[in-house]
């Protein structure tokens, strides 16, 4: 008998979680929220091993996410997943090399003459974010990696799901347990629901300003990531001509 199988949540992570179990496993979603009304919908969306121990499991997570989100791009454009390069700058952490640099497509250290451009309060890549001459950047990397428009990319996870059977359902789940009697499996894919769902006290969510800009002749063409940035960390992300977000 083909067990059956809840999904609670339907962003990234419950919509990729369905597509993988329903190629063995009748699958439902259960959810209050879908598309745009989750928080995935604003999520960055670069690839990168960020803030996880860089273990050897991680690693090959990470490797086999990357190599999966790279052969999305290629062979469906309309998922919004595209390759874009970028640059990370750090401006108090130690230069280290990431045990990662060698997953993604390109890595490569910033040269001298790359970090002064970053140091000029009149550098041609927005010198109001990224230099600050008591603050100035000490190194960095350039590398390549896949960027979702996450509009796009959960539309088009829906539609993935749904070839493969999975069945969608709204409803607010007060207690996993009550679906238990139900399904067989009861798959926790909530995200900052979990905070009050399973009352998990050590959930931490982190807040930040988001927008959304119209690109323009002078926008960056590569994504700019500054960790160390005394205001705090900021960022800007093309998506593919149509826009940039910063944070």
């Amino acid at each position: 008998m083909t067990k059956s199988i809840c999904v609670v949540g339907a962003g990234v992570v419950g919509l990729t979680t369905a597509i993988v179990l329903a190629s063995r496993y009748e699958v439902q979603i259960i959810a209050d929220k879908f598309g745009a009304d989750t928080d995935s919908v604003k999520a960055t969306a670069v690839w990168h091993v960020y803030l996880v121990p860089e273990t050897a499991e991680v690693l090959e997570w990470s490797s086999v996410t990357l190599q999966r989100l790279l052969d999305i791009s290629r062979l469906y454009p309309e998922s919004g997943v595209e390759i874009i390069g970028g640059v990370e700058l750090f401006r108090a952490q130690r230069r280290h090399v990431p045990a990662w640099s060698h997953i993604p497509p390109e890595f490569a250290f910033l040269t001298d003459d790359e970090l002064q451009r970053f140091n000029e309060p009149e550098g041609a890549l927005h010198g109001s974010i990224s230099s600050l001459s008591n603050a100035p950047v000490k190194w960095g990397y350039r590398l390549k990696a896949p960027a979702a428009k996450m509009s796009s990319y959960l539309n088009w996870l829906v539609e993935q799901a749904e070839r493969r059977n999975v069945q969608f359902r709204r409803q607010h789940v007060e207690r996993l347990a009550d679906l238990s009697c139900q399904h067989d499996i009861v798959v926790n894919c909530t995200g900052l629901g979990a905070a009050t769902l399973v009352n998990d006290e050590a959930f931490e969510p982190y807040k930040g300003q988001y927008f959304v800009v119209a690109s323009n002749d002078g926008s960056p063409i590569e994504y700019i990531g500054d960790d160390d940035h005394p205001d705090g960390m900021a960022y800007v992300i093309p998506r593919g001509g149509r826009g940039h977000d910063w944070r």
